[in-house]
């Protein structure tokens, strides 16, 4: 059983792309630091974990595709952000790394596997390889000293 803000923080982290901390800062708005570490812990709460695996089956189309819908926003802010970054203006240095990091949390480069049973990770295959390839292609990537 979840509870109300719980519940807020699975619809949350299901329609944002599976970002843990700005599902966490949505569903506790009177949190003001934390939402990664805190973010994080609720994804390892049992009931959390189901109501999400039972959303992602459900939904599996809608979730992919609002993952995308994101993963190209990002992208575009990352695109409108770095020359400006690169004059030196801190507030885009700023908004830019939180772009990065808000891509790296819902990209396929770093997912969230959320394991409701015991399992051992198997290795990647050659095609899955090859889908990450082709999505590190398409994804900026910044190093924050060749800005600076």
């Amino acid at each position: 059983m979840l509870t109300g803000k719980q519940r807020l923080f699975v619809d949350e982290y299901c329609s944002n792309g599976m970002n843990a901390s700005k599902a966490y800062k949505t569903a506790y708005p009177d949190c003001k630091t934390g939402w990664r570490c805190h973010g994080a812990k609720n994804m390892t709460k049992h009931n959390i974990k189901q109501a999400i695996s039972k959303y992602m089956a459900e939904n599996k189309a809608k979730i992919e595709h609002n993952r995308d819908i994101a993963i190209a926003q990002l992208n575009q802010n990352i695109a409108w952000l770095t020359p400006k970054a690169k004059t030196g203006d801190t507030q885009a240095i700023q908004a830019l790394t939180g772009a990065i990091r808000e891509l790296d949390a819902i990209s396929n480069l770093h997912s969230q596997r959320i394991l409701t049973e015991a399992s051992e990770a198997k290795p990647l295959t050659e095609q899955e390889v090859a889908e990450l390839k082709k999505l590190a292609g398409k994804t900026t990537v910044i190093k924050l000293q060749d800005i600076a």
